[in-house]
This record gives C-alpha cells, structure tokens and sequence, in this order.
C-alpha cells in the first residue's frame, strides 16, 4: 500500500499555464480572435474550453491586473478558482503568484514601484493603472483563500534572464531574426539588470528598425511563456501539441462541445463541475493524451469526425469492427481530405496505441474510441437537456 504525504503540494498530471492571457508590446491582450482582441465571452470560452481537459490551468498572477477582460471572466468562473470539482480547495484555475508575495495587492504594489523606478513610457504600468489594477487586486485578495493561491516554486526572473540570454548569444539569426549588433546590446542590458522587464528592454535598445524590434519582443516573449510556465510546473499551451488552442478546439468540436462553449451564460462553475465528473469524459481525454504526438491528434480527430458524420459508419462498427475500419480508410479517399497523410497518421496512431497495426486489433481500438464518444455525448446531452 503507497502512503501519499498530503501535505505537500503536489502537481497534478495535466497542468497547463496559459501564456496568451497576458499584455503585447502595446499593452492589449495577447490572446485574439477573429474579430481582434479577446473579449470576456472570449476568454471565458477559452478557459472552460481547457478546463474540461486538462487538470488544472494556470495564469500569470498579474493577468486579471492588465486587463479588465481577464478580470471580467473570473468573476464568472470565479468559484473554480477557489476550488476544484471534488470539493477540494485546489483551484481548477490560478492567477500564480511568486513565493514572494503575500496577496495580489502586495504583488502590484511592489510591481508598481519597480516599474515606476525604470522611468519612461512602460506598456505594462500604464495596462495596471489604465486597466484599474489597484480594485482588482483588492476583489482578487477578497474572493480568494490567498493560502491556497498556487505559488511558483521555482525563479521565473533567472529562468527567464538565463533563457533569453541563452538565446541572444547563440548567434542564429535565421532562428530568431535578431541582428549580432542588436543582440550585443541586448546582452549588455541584461547582464546589468538583475530582473528583466521585456517592456523595458525594447524601450532601452531604442530601435528605429520595426523589424528588429518585433524580433526581439518574439524571442522575448517566448521565453517569458516558458519561464512562467517553468515556474508554475505547468506545460506550456504554445508548445505542447495536446495544449495548443488549434487541438484544443479541434477535439472539443469532434466532441460536440462547441453549441455548448458558444453560449456564454451557461458556462458557469457549475456545470464546469458536472463536465469534469463524467467517467465518459474523462476516459476519452485518457485517450487524447496517449496520443504522442501532432500526426496522432490529427488522426484521433478524424477517428472522431467520421463517427460523428457518417451514419454508416456507425453501424457497421456495431456489426463489424474490422469492415468498418476498411470503410473509414476508403470514405476518407473519397473525400479526398489528405488520405495518404492521415493514413499515415492512422497507423501511427495505431502502433502508439497497440503495437501492432493489425486491421481486427485496430479496429477494435477504433471501437472503443467510438464507443467513449458515444457515452460521452449522450452524458452531455443529460446534463445539457
């Protein structure tokens, strides 16, 4: 029998730290949509959407404080941020804040001083005082258990510094674009600063080339989402397939989901809760992650497309498992939708699972696939009814 020492802050399995909801170069919101800029309905859809497969999914701590939009859509989901599914207080979202900080407001207050020490036109200190930080931080510190707020347990600043130093000295501009001159400089100001401030670091390189400067706020930018997500123990959704928005949203629509995150009053924690607790769901998620990679996310999508569009299909795997994977692999000929490359997907997808490519065994696996998306969706259907 393992004895499991409850007290130590133990990270679940699928965590993942969403770097998009955080301010650009011009202190707007990161994440975007077709329209432009996330609005509230946006970000709610977004985190309920990566809520119902990951365990847990983390934020910057200073999110809710830069944009009003953030802050909106917690108080909908507020609840979830303060417990989980099971009635345990381990929050399915967290703001994360350092080991450092005692409150959000504490937090923004030494944020503001720091900032307000560099001087100048800083995108982030305008997006907290544009943006009312200050009554935010205050609502967050009253609607939270601040103890059982997740804390990075590791250094964003020197993971951060040493990353994008790492990068800046590597030389390969047709990497990440930036010219050995500019990338000198950069060095030099990093070196000098103990704590880095990618706002204050393109304001001090001074750069007249746009391009030049769009190059470093993209290397910049993708190590401060990895040092975040680093810090907070979580798996990066801008580089992990299974947490990229595009799987994400492609798996929850094969699903039948997306009527569902369209309606933005009925996503509340509630029925967040009752999503999570279904055996169904959370047996096909278990399938989602054994998928090792892209090629099987793509082909276990398309598993999932063609049992949801092709009645056919649906009844011969009843009758015949075997037939009806011969089917699937010539319905997807016919509709010419890739069908060498998602038959290569396929049979990945099939030695990832099994180990053996054989049409019964496959099949069978194709089956239960099925089978899980079947009893999910009539679950969903009870709860939604």
């Amino acid at each position: 029998m393992i004895v499991r020492d409850v007290t130590l802050n133990i990270m679940p399995s699928r965590s993942v730290y969403l770097g998009l909801l955080d301010i650009d170069i011009r202190g707007r919101l990161d994440l975007k949509t077709s329209q432009g800029e996330a609005t509230p309905a946006d970000i709610v859809k977004y985190l309920f959407s990566y809520a119902l497969v990951a365990d847990e999914v983390c934020m910057q701590g200073s999110a809710p404080l830069k944009s009003k939009s953030v802050f909106v859509a917690f108080t909908q989901l507020a609840e979830a941020f303060q417990r989980n599914e099971l009635h345990e207080e381990k929050p399915i979202f967290s703001f994360v804040l350092s080991d450092e900080s005692e409150s959000y407001l504490s937090y923004l207050v030494e944020r503001l001083s720091f900032l307000r020490a560099k001087g100048g036109h800083n995108a982030e200190r305008l997006a907290y005082l544009g943006n009312d930080g200050l009554a935010a931080a205050q609502a967050l510190d009253k609607s939270l258990n601040l103890a059982n707020v997740k804390k990075r347990t590791r250094s964003v600043s020197s993971e951060y510094k040493s990353s994008l130093l790492l990068a800046l000295r590597s030389g390969r501009h047709d990497e990440h674009g930036i010219k050995d001159e500019v990338a000198a400089r950069a060095i030099q100001i990093l070196t000098d600063e103990q704590i880095i401030q990618t706002h204050y670091l393109l304001e001090s390189l001074s750069l007249p080339d746009i391009e030049q400067v769009n190059a470093v706020y993209r290397t910049a930018r993708e190590r401060y989402r990895r040092s975040n997500a680093y810090g907070s123990e979580s798996l990066n959704s801008e580089t992990k397939p299974h947490y990229q928005w595009k799987n994400i949203w492609s798996y929850l629509s094969q699903l039948g989901l997306t009527g569902l995150l369209a309606k933005n009053s009925v996503l509340t924690p509630t029925l967040l809760y009752k999503l999570r607790t279904l055996k169904s769901l959370s047996a096909m998620n278990d399938l989602y992650f054994e998928c090792q990679d892209q090629a099987d996310i793509t082909a276990l999508v398309n598993v999932l497309h063609e049992f949801r569009m092709n009645g056919k299909l649906r009844s011969l795997l009843r009758q015949s498992p075997g037939a009806a994977v011969a089917f699937f692999f010539e319905a997807l000929n016919q509709a010419e939708i890739g069908y060498k490359s998602v038959n290569k997907g396929l049979e990945q997808l099939a030695k990832t699972f099994l180990l053996d490519v054989a049409d019964e065994v496959f099949a069978k696996k194709v089956y239960a696939i099925y089978s899980c998306a079947e009893l999910l969706s009539k679950d969903i259907a009870a709860l939604t009814s």
